[in-house]
């Protein structure tokens, strides 16, 4: 029995999150955010949205997304489950998608905060079946907000194009070896990524980078100088360089951060 439960939960991933900057991905579980405080910006199938603090935002399975957050620290609860595991409207996700991803009625959200900051509190101590009513419920709750439509095809050359980067991005990985990898030509790779995708191709190769560098720094005690190769940049400088312009802090300086604070929001995905 326990073992079936940590695997359920395992499956549903909550986590408090602190900073909010991850470069175009998709996967086969619907994401959830609960903005607490702060905003943030994201953008899904090339269309940017704000989440102001109080709303919920939700990115069906296989939905191209990335998150931006240029004012700094912003606080949610980050949910990410299997719409497979969901009781109710919510294992409809794989076949729909809501007309507006963003919810925001504060009269409307006290219930869905509190459970959701219940389910963050005491998940682990409940029993599977509860666990998965619970998130079932806050999911519905939710989706009584979104009208549903049917999904579109999903990008299928995004999707290919994303998958072998996110693969390959600890070598010393080109365009022209990604355009090749997908066939694709230089010109048409070029365009997805800075029309489509809305990012340029060694800025979404370098977040992959980031945010693996993120979160060995706080989840290893492996050394800088380790973490940097590892995560495929070619010199310590470049690493710290990289590292400090993106997020306002030095490498060492994010781990003794979470060393001092014991932060849960660099858990990325």
């Amino acid at each position: 029995m326990q073992s079936y439960l940590s695997e359920t939960h395992s499956q549903i991933k909550l986590r408090l999150h602190y900073h909010h900057n991850y470069p175009p991905h998709f996967h086969r579980e619907l994401e959830l955010i609960f903005m607490q405080d702060g905003c943030n910006r994201v953008n899904m199938n090339g269309v940017t949205y704000q989440i102001p603090a109080g709303s919920v935002f939700l990115a069906p399975p296989n939905t191209i997304h990335s998150y931006q957050n240029p004012l700094g620290e912003c606080t949610s609860l980050l949910l990410i489950v299997d719409p497979s595991l969901l009781v109710g409207p919510g294992s409809q996700l794989s076949s729909q998608t809501p007309l507006s991803p963003i919810w925001s009625d504060p009269e409307k959200t006290s219930d869905i905060w509190s459970m959701i900051q219940f389910a963050y509190d005491h998940g682990r101590s409940m029993s599977r079946d509860s666990f998965i009513l619970l998130i079932s419920t806050i999911i519905s709750m939710v989706l009584d907000n979104m009208p549903l439509s049917n999904s579109d095809q999903p990008r299928r050359t995004e999707q290919r194009i994303l998958n072998y980067c996110q693969q390959h991005y600890h070598e010393p990985i080109t365009s022209d070896m990604v355009a090749a990898a997908v066939g694709l030509s230089r010109s048409r790779l070029s365009h997805i990524f800075n029309n489509v995708l809305q990012i340029p191709f060694p800025v979404y190769i370098n977040g992959l980078r980031l945010n693996d560098a993120l979160s060995l720094l706080t989840n290893t005690k492996m050394s800088t100088i380790d973490i940097a190769a590892r995560a495929g940049f070619t010199s310590l400088r470049n690493f710290n360089r990289v590292f400090t312009e993106k997020f306002g802090f030095t490498p060492s300086q994010c781990r003794k951060q979470h060393l001092e604070k014991n932060l849960q929001s660099f858990n990325f995905k």
